[in-house]
């Protein structure tokens, strides 16, 4: 069996009138255009050689979001994996304006064998969503890290 990819990411959660909200980032690209439930993620991404999880996740946030990570103290909510991935999340509290993304860019053959490559960003979008609209958003394989913040967190 292959081993999974190392993957390690951040959380960003504020409250509003009691209620948690969850930071979360659309997935870019045209795979992704038109999909919403299962197409979300908090900024992630694999981790470099030697490097630790909380540095990765720290470096990725900025990749993803091109903002400085979010100040605070990291809450390690675990590991949440799928067949070839594993994600180490950890949460903080904190705020950042959602809207437009243009973090780190990849490059795609779009339309599939027509020759031409385009430019799209991992992220493309964010937005704040309450928890169980979060739950719905975000990939499957990463809903129970929304459940183990609320156990961590509150208002």
């Amino acid at each position: 069996m292959p081993q999974k990819k190392k993957s390690a990411g951040i959380l960003l959660i504020r409250f509003r009138n009691n209620r948690a909200e969850f930071f979360l980032g659309h997935l870019g690209g045209p795979y992704w255009q038109h999909k919403d439930d299962n197409a979300w993620c908090f900024p992630k991404g694999e981790l470099e050689a030697n490097e630790d999880e909380l540095t990765a996740a720290k470096r990725e946030w900025i990749e993803e979001t091109n903002s400085p990570p979010p100040p605070g103290d990291y809450v390690d909510l675990g590991v949440f994996s799928n067949k070839s991935k594993e994600v180490r999340c950890f949460a903080v509290l904190g705020d950042t304006p959602a809207g437009p993304l243009a973090g780190s860019p990849f490059i795609l053959e779009w339309p599939p064998k027509s020759g031409t490559m385009q430019t799209f960003y991992e992220l493309d979008r964010s937005e704040w969503f309450d928890a169980d609209t979060a739950k719905q958003k975000i990939h499957s394989y990463l809903r129970d890290c929304i459940d183990v913040a609320l156990q961590q967190f509150t208002p």
